[in-house]
């Protein structure tokens, strides 16, 4: 609630409800969608909640809250049962490690998003615990539960073939398989093969299906940083940069309760950690989940490092299989006085933490949503410009389109060539259909900065003079927005 009432909406806030609601309004689905689709939560949550006649903006925060909290409590039965399965289940432990999660929320799963990674977690967390149970007594009915539950998390999240699939098939292949001396290991090590291979062609095969049905254009995800010789030319900033993805996974920003908030909680979490290291060195941690913990760790870290997001911006989100993982650890110490003393700086995270969020909460509460006050200019003032087509960037666009829905505005992106039709999150049919509709004048809009900004390109008012024209009229409105006119023969995208 902190970061809806003091932070801006930006279109990746509001992009999946925009595409739900142009599906409602126009039938279309053809926009482009990332590697991580968020179909699922599309078709079960957003279009539902798209249909209900709530104020957008509520049904957004509303929506999100179920999200989060569903996705919480099965997280929550999904590590328990991890627990249970080590014998390791200290239900006040756990209670701590879990609150902790709570606590730690904000950072580690982009709280404030209903379109990012929860529900993702969630079943890829399920995987593992069908995979530890199927190992435990393989079995028919348990190899097909196991199958449908990671082809469903293949399908959600790709991210879950690498963070998931990859680390839990080295560790019952490695851990549970290998130092068996009953003959039927390779069967086994096969199942494990064919089911986790199984799913992962399954989840493309309905993707496949998915996007011929509606036309969503799923893009992968890449980086500008991709590649080992990249990492290699930039090994010293490769390190610093997961290291800082690390801390901003378990600390968060200083907006979330401030600095002495983030230094209990990296306080917290490497105590816990050098605690629990030590009496694994000493053998009073199960060798297995040692070696199930190491084998994660090394596995989500790795592939992080080498994917090359080290090298970019804020990217800490794609380590996010770590926090379970944190979660384990936390739950297995063992009861000693040192173990009781990082418990007790978890405990006292946790109360800072709620009383630092109450009050921020309570301080922004008054002034909330003020941050969206030139979305709600802009749509004030295209309400009266009954004549024109508008433009402006996706920050812009696909927020009033949201919030205000009587709304339109077509959604730009700036790439190196300039100004063109951004298909992210909007669909190109209904883009196409408010485009070819007859009006006598065009506006382009621009942020309050004066750009249309993709990082790292910037447009601006000039180059869209040099593209089109002088314009007919320019005109700066209320909240700070420049607009530019033109006649509608001139200007298409």
């Amino acid at each position: 609630m902190l970061r809806f009432a003091s932070e801006r909406s930006i279109f990746d806030l509001v992009g999946q409800q925009v595409l739900a609601q142009s599906f409602l309004r126009d039938g279309f689905l053809d926009a482009s969608v990332g590697a991580t689709h968020y179909l699922v939560k599309l078709f079960l949550v957003y279009i539902p909640f798209g249909i209900s006649s709530l104020d957008p903006r509520w049904s957004l925060i509303i929506m999100t809250l179920l999200i989060n909290i569903a996705a919480y409590i099965a997280i929550f039965f999904a590590i328990k049962s991890i627990l249970r399965t080590f014998d390791l289940l200290r239900p006040k432990i756990f209670y701590v490690a879990m609150v902790w999660l709570a606590a730690s929320a904000g950072s580690i799963f982009w709280i404030e998003f209903a379109n990012s990674r929860n529900l993702e977690v969630a079943v890829g967390l399920w995987t593992i615990v069908l995979g530890l149970n199927f190992i435990k007594n393989p079995n028919v009915r348990r190899g097909v539960m196991w199958l449908s539950i990671a082809t469903l998390a293949f399908f959600m999240d790709p991210l879950q073939i690498y963070m998931t699939g990859l680390p839990l098939a080295i560790y019952l292949i490695v851990v549970e398989l290998l130092p068996r001396l009953a003959n039927s290991w390779k069967k086994h090590v096969g199942s494990v093969i064919a089911i986790l291979g199984g799913a992962y062609v399954c989840s493309k095969v309905i993707l496949a299906i998915v996007v011929a049905t509606t036309g969503t254009v799923v893009i992968s995800d890449s980086s500008s940083a991709l590649g080992t010789s990249n990492i290699i030319m930039h090994l010293s900033g490769a390190i610093k940069g997961l290291v800082i993805a690390d801390v901003r996974l378990v600390a968060g920003v200083v907006g979330d309760g401030g600095r002495l908030r983030q230094g209990l909680a990296l306080l917290a979490v490497l105590f816990a950690l050098f605690v629990w290291v030590a009496y694994a060195v000493r053998k009073k941690v199960s060798r297995k989940l040692v070696a199930f913990v190491l084998i994660f760790s090394c596995v989500i870290q790795g592939i992080y490092f080498l994917s090359g997001q080290s090298l970019n911006g804020d990217t800490s989100r794609y380590l996010i299989m770590f926090a379970p993982i944190l979660v384990l650890v936390i739950s297995s110490l063992p009861m000693t006085r040192l173990s009781r003393a990082a418990l007790l700086m978890i405990a006292i995270f946790v109360t800072v933490t709620g009383l630092f969020l109450s009050l921020s909460l309570l301080r922004a509460w008054p002034e909330r949503f003020t941050k969206d006050r030139p979305l709600a200019t802009v749509a004030e003032f295209i309400q009266g410009e009954s004549q024109t087509r508008f433009y402006a960037s996706m920050d812009t666009a696909l927020p009033v389109t949201y919030y205000y829905p009587s709304t339109t505005i077509l959604p730009l992106r700036c790439s190196p060539s300039g100004l063109e039709r951004s298909a992210t999150f909007y669909p190109k049919g209904s883009f196409d259909t408010y485009q070819s509709k007859s009006r006598a004048q065009v506006g382009i809009i621009f942020d309050a900065e004066g750009n249309i900004t993709n990082h790292p390109n910037v447009c601006n008012k000039d180059d869209v003079i040099k593209r089109f024209g002088q314009p007919q009229q320019i005109q700066m409105i209320a909240g700070g927005q420049l607009i530019l006119f033109y006649d509608a023969g001139r200007v298409s995208f």
